[in-house]
């Protein structure tokens, strides 16, 4: 599994895991978990970001999270 973390895909490092299908027991996907130090990094990044995000105005912040909307 990956995480986005500081505006990058990062491989999880942590603990193997998978996601069964409640109607027969399959796997449905795995992956690996994020470690404590890329959550404590993925935490970081997004209160760093938040500094400059928190700057645009309101119009500017829509805009952006309505265009990811649409992908």
């Amino acid at each position: 599994m990956t995480q986005w973390i500081a505006g990058n895909w990062v491989a999880g490092q942590g603990d193997a895991f998978q996601s069964l299908s409640p109607y027969n027991n399959q796997t449905i996907w795995e992956g690996q978990s994020a470690t404590a130090q890329q959550v404590e990094s993925a935490v970081v990044a997004a209160r760093q970001a938040f500094i400059e995000w928190k700057k645009r105005p309101f119009e500017e912040r829509e805009a952006i999270v309505l265009a990811s909307q649409r992908k």
